[in-house]
């Protein structure tokens, strides 16, 4: 590889004020772009709020302080650094899903603001998106009178006991170094599960929220407390307020404003090197194209507070019966309480009524593909740059072609345009739905080949960029990092 070494020129010795080198380094271009995509998969992540650990007796030592305070830091960070992974691998992943929440999270307000107009339940908080985001990020438990059984009397004969003693022996393993998380079996509650789980097992779905339901301890959805609210199991709405949830919120004021500034700086930096006729770099485009998903995505997520870790506890007014049970599962899934499933980002993209419970799934897809065909929008940009040859020029020409537009045939071939109800129809409709679902996976699975190559393909041509690239500037006085 060959390497240049820029020289320039040193001032005379005096008072002087010294201008930017007119150049710029493989190192300044690969660094600024780098340091976009981890601000911007960093401060977008907004995670549940985690399982709560039993209350653990004083520390005996200042080393088991430390010990404790090691831990919990790691566990945090370990989750969000698993979750800036995935959405550095696919951004559009958030954003379909946020879009998913940002909807469902205005409809459960409404219906739940127009519930307590009916009711004339005046005296209770004002409902906000904040609060149905907070409540679908697990931010509210509802705690039922003890009604214990020992985990070591259920028996694991059949498939459904050993599902819910699986999770047991999950919460009762906790965070190795902190201790059990705060669930424990109910006994009448782990009855139902049974009942429901042994009568449902291809319900893939809704097998997991059965199991968390059998517990003591329920952390719910906006959608699933309005319906506890209705029954009569709960007298009361949380009583936190907007702002004592925006207390909660922990977003880095300061993490976000550099995101922003360093975004800021690469779209102008681009369009002067356009209008002035110099080239930018691939892996530029790349970091621009992350700046767009994420700027989508916290705009749908502005009202979800982030890295909340202590939710709000409520009592029950009184226990739930069999067919209540069984409702609350129908409604929607509920927030993990324990297990790696309850560090999946969005919670409730299901309604309040329990109807057109499809829709918020055709939302979730609606918004991956869009998220995708902006992402591979972006990279056009980079149509007539310079390649180390011809052909890894055609070959990016294409994927970012295929990025653009396989999500759009995906939407054609999806149930956003074929009804859902031709699901179990025979004859044409049948194989209309099947072939459809042929293809949306075929679309997938080519997907991840075109997306690859922009990746690589960024991160390869920043050795062989034209000359001009490094001419810097005006741009480059703006503050930045890189």
């Amino acid at each position: 590889m060959r390497v240049f070494q820029p020289e320039c020129t040193l001032p005379e010795e005096g008072p002087a004020f010294i201008q930017q080198p007119n150049v710029r380094s493989t190192m300044d271009i690969i660094w600024s772009s780098l340091t976009i995509i981890f601000l911007c998969t960093w401060s977008i992540t907004h995670l549940n709020v985690p399982p709560q650990v039993r209350p653990l007796p004083p520390a005996k030592s200042f080393w088991e302080e430390c010990r404790r305070a090691f831990f919990e830091a790691w566990y945090s960070l370990r989750r969000k650094a698993v979750w800036m992974l995935v959405n550095i691998l696919v951004p559009e992943f958030l954003l379909g899903k946020a879009l998913a929440e940002f909807v469902a999270a205005r409809h459960c307000t409404n219906a739940i603001l127009e519930f307590q107009r009916e009711e004339k339940h005046d005296d209770e908080i004002s409902w906000t998106p904040t609060h149905s985001h907070y409540a679908n990020m697990g931010g509210v438990f509802v705690k039922f009178e003890s009604d214990h059984t020992e985990s070591s009397i259920i028996e694991a004969s059949d498939t459904t006991s050993q599902w819910i003693k699986k999770l047991i022996d999950r919460c009762e393993a906790g965070y190795p170094g902190l201790g059990p998380f705060d669930w424990a079996v109910h006994k009448k509650h782990h009855e139902f599960a049974r009942t429901w789980l042994s009568s449902h097992l291809n319900d893939s779905d809704g097998r997991f929220g059965a199991r968390m339901l059998s517990g003591d301890v329920w952390a719910l959805s906006a959608s699933q407390l309005l319906l506890l609210r209705k029954m009569g199991v709960i007298t009361r709405f949380p009583d936190i307020s907007e702002r004592q949830i925006n207390d909660k919120n922990k977003a880095d004021a300061v993490v976000k404003f550099i995101a922003i500034v360093q975004v800021l700086w690469l779209a102008i930096q681009l369009a002067v090197r356009a209008a002035a006729g110099r080239q930018s770099s691939q892996i530029e485009i790349t970091a621009l194209a992350f700046a767009v998903c994420a700027l989508i995505t916290y705009l749908l997520l502005i009202h979800r507070p982030k890295d909340v870790s202590v939710p709000v506890v409520i009592s029950a007014y009184r226990d739930v019966t069999s067919e209540e049970f069984t409702e609350v599962i129908a409604l929607t899934q509920p927030v993990y309480l324990a297990g790696k499933s309850f560090y999946s980002i969005p919670t409730s993209t299901t309604p309040c009524t329990g109807t057109d419970s499809g829709r918020y799934s055709d939302l979730q897809t609606l918004g991956i593909l869009g998220g995708l065909s902006v992402f591979g929008a972006v990279h056009l940009i980079a149509w007539n740059f310079q390649y180390p040859n011809e052909i890894e020029r055609l070959i990016w020409r294409i994927s970012a072609l295929m990025v653009t537009l396989l999500p759009i045939i995906a939407v054609l071939a999806t149930d956003l345009v074929i009804p859902p109800d031709w699901q179990d129809e025979s004859g044409i409709k049948g194989f209309v739905y099947k072939a459809s679902t042929v293809i949306l996976v075929s679309v997938m699975v080519l997907f991840f080949v075109p997306r690859l190559y922009l990746l690589v393909e960024a991160f390869r041509s920043t050795y062989f960029l034209p000359p001009t690239t490094y001419v810097t500037t005006w741009a480059s006085n703006i503050p930045h990092i890189g």
